[in-house]
This record gives C-alpha cells, structure tokens and sequence, in this order.
C-alpha cells in the first residue's frame, strides 16, 4: 500500500513539487504509523490479541475496497494516458565516419 501510495504521488504530482509532496506524504505516514501504535495497544488492551488481528484483517479489506472503487485512481491514469498517447519517439540516425 505505501510503495502504491508514492507512486500514485508521482503520477498525479508535477516535477516541479515532488520535493513538497513526498515531504506531506512522508510525515503524514510517519503519523499514521504513530497514531496506529496507540490504536493497537489501546485495541489490544479493549478486546485482547486474538481479535485485534481479525480487527486488523477487516481493515484491511475496508481499505482495499475503499481504494479500488471510492479513489479509482488506477482507472484514472488509464483514461489519461489513451487521451495524451500522442507520444511517437523520435527515430535515432547513427552517422558512420
């Protein structure tokens, strides 16, 4: 999840601002990972380990659906990139001599 984060980052971001925006992104994972520690222990000390990790697998799933059908960003850069394929490559000529 986090590699497709970035790389969703540098899709959607210009070059010019990928300093600020892998800057944002990497402090609000460092947070979530943070807040996500308390979560757990606090979790774990509500409901014990045994469901904390079913607690964990639904989450999982929560987020996944949330990602593929609510975000759609995949689909996105799909639909972008068949309306600019207008990229022909420039043809290199090796001169002899």
């Amino acid at each position: 999840m986090v590699v497709k984060l970035e790389v969703t980052l540098f899709r959607i971001s210009q070059p010019a601002f990928y300093d600020r925006d892998f800057a944002v992104a990497n402090f609000f994972q460092n947070f979530g990972v943070l807040l996500a520690s308390f979560a757990a222990g606090h979790i774990v000390s509500w409901i014990g380990v045994p469901m904390s990790f079913a607690l964990a697998a639904g989450g999982f799933v929560f987020t996944a659906i949330i990602d593929r059908h609510l975000f759609g960003v995949d689909r996105h850069h799909q639909r972008g990139l068949a309306a600019n394929n207008t990229y022909q490559p420039k043809q290199l000529v090796l001169e002899e001599g």
